[in-house]
């Protein structure tokens, strides 16, 4: 009986948290003998699923990290400007946020000032259909350009190419100019033009 308010809860995701299972009326004990009995799978703290599937390592992540964003390469692969995988996942987070680091995937930190973190934030499928907060295409392309030196040159390059083949700069621009990176860009566009 459980199980089938689970499946319902859980619809076309594939996880379901502590809190969801706590709301559907089960007891910490039931989930705990869920566990043990094979019927769930603790993925993660306070993340649970009923498939034995591949894990969808950036749900989790954002899971665990709830005030990050994912960026750099990881916003790049969402927006399809790469199709590598990337192997260190990144999230922005503010200058201030506390963080220990992952031990069941890896993950890079970006500080950033608190008055940029929301700056261009958008909400994104996962290939496993979950929603994570990433920045959007233009302000991914202003984090690249901006730490381009720390980044693969070939992936960098292309992205903004494929970026500049939109024709659609004014956003960018824009969020250069909030960014303080205004020059840094402009120089990174006429190398490529």
């Amino acid at each position: 009986m459980l199980i089938d308010e689970i499946k319902e809860k859980i619809g076309e995701k594939i996880y379901i948290s502590t809190k969801e299972l706590i709301e559907l009326g089960a007891a910490k004990s039931s989930i705990s003998y869920l566990v043990s009995s094979g019927k769930l799978k603790r993925v993660s703290r306070g993340i649970y699923s009923l498939e034995d599937d591949f894990a969808d390592v950036m749900f989790l992540l954002h899971s665990k990290y709830k005030s990050g964003v994912f960026s750099h390469e990881s916003a790049l692969y969402l927006h399809t400007l790469t199709d590598q995988i990337p192997e260190i996942h990144t999230l922005s987070v503010a200058r201030n946020y506390s963080v220990q680091a992952s031990k069941d995937y890896k993950v890079q930190f970006k500080y950033i000032d608190k008055k940029i973190l929301n700056l261009g934030v958008e909400m994104k499928k996962t290939d496993m259909g979950n929603e994570i907060p990433v920045y959007n295409i233009d302000r991914t392309i202003c984090d690249i350009i901006r730490s381009d030196s720390k980044m693969d040159p070939y992936v960098v390059n292309n992205a903004i190419r494929q970026y500049m083949e939109t024709g659609k700069l004014s956003m960018l621009m824009i969020y250069a100019a909030q960014m303080g990176i205004e020059k840094k860009v402009y120089r990174k566009l006429e190398v490529l033009l």
